[in-house]
């Protein structure tokens, strides 16, 4: 019997795979091999960016101090293990999409 996360890899692998190339792409995109750029949405998005990555970083400072008030937020607990593994997740994707990039751009 497969575990949870198993089930769950597979169904994000499947439908991954089930989507094809041209689906979500606006007409005027697919005619042209330059791309399509949306400044619109990309402001949109950098403004998001801005003010999340300012919130997040200051949660992750102050979620240390009050490790002693929560105790699901001690080191020995597997909540405090799970939230590191992310942490190293998100860092660790972070590097590899910047290597991948350095790369296909040269």
């Amino acid at each position: 019997m497969a575990t949870w996360s198993v089930r769950l890899i597979s169904l994000f692998t499947s439908q991954a795979l089930s989507q094809s190339d041209d689906q979500g792409i606006p007409q005027e995109c697919q005619a042209e091999k330059s791309g399509c750029n949306d400044k619109s949405s990309a402001l949109t998005l950098k403004i998001i960016a801005i003010v999340a990555i300012p919130i997040t970083s200051m949660i992750g400072v102050c979620l240390p101090l009050f490790s002693r008030l929560i105790p699901a937020l001690q080191p020995d607990h597997i909540l405090f293990v799970v939230m590191k593994a992310f942490a190293a997740g998100i860092i660790l994707s972070t590097g590899f999409m910047l290597c991948c990039w350095i790369h296909l751009s040269s």
